[in-house]
């Protein structure tokens, strides 16, 4: 397996997670932009299951991810919209986060994606910077797990790789 993801605050309002896979950048980029993909391994929080998963990938396009939990009925997601789509290299979205249908809730202003994929070896190297609109949002996410959840995902997509491989 490789090594987790590392995870270094940038600033006051961004965070970068880098990774690498034991995989050829392709086959990365389409685990991350093929919808039939990442609702195998995009995690959503524990008793949650992706219910949808929908990508429109070029600029101005975008995506919206779901999970719902089988016990309360309750949905979460983001919501993405696309700037750049540069095939194998990188993506560029502004993201909100969806809190579904939760009365008096809005959701919370927008954060700017940048996601770029390289070669790493004979594997690729995935380095994504989250810029939050405000430091306090940026460092109640980091609170809330965002880093021991984005390294769960792609533990799963490791494990999706391994299978294809064998």
């Amino acid at each position: 397996m490789p090594t987790p993801a590392q995870a270094y605050l940038v600033g006051d309002r961004s965070i970068r997670i880098a990774r690498s896979f034991d995989a050829p950048r392709h086959v990365i980029w389409q685990a991350f932009t093929d919808r039939t993909i990442l609702a195998q391994w995009l995690l959503g929080p524990p008793g949650w299951a992706m219910d949808l998963c929908e990508i429109a990938l070029q600029p101005g396009g975008g995506y919206h991810w779901r999970w719902r939990c089988a016990e309360t009925d309750q949905t979460v997601g983001f919501k993405g919209t696309y700037s750049v789509v540069e095939p194998g290299l990188r993506l560029i979205d502004k993201q909100v986060f969806d809190l579904g249908a939760r009365d008096g809730l809005a959701a919370p202003a927008a954060t700017k994606n940048v996601a770029v994929f390289r070669d790493d070896g004979a594997g690729c190297r995935v380095t994504t910077t989250i810029r939050y609109p405000y430091a306090g949002m940026r460092d109640h996410v980091v609170g809330q797990g965002l880093c021991d959840g984005v390294e769960a995902s792609y533990q799963c997509l490791d494990r999706m790789l391994m299978r294809a491989a064998a």
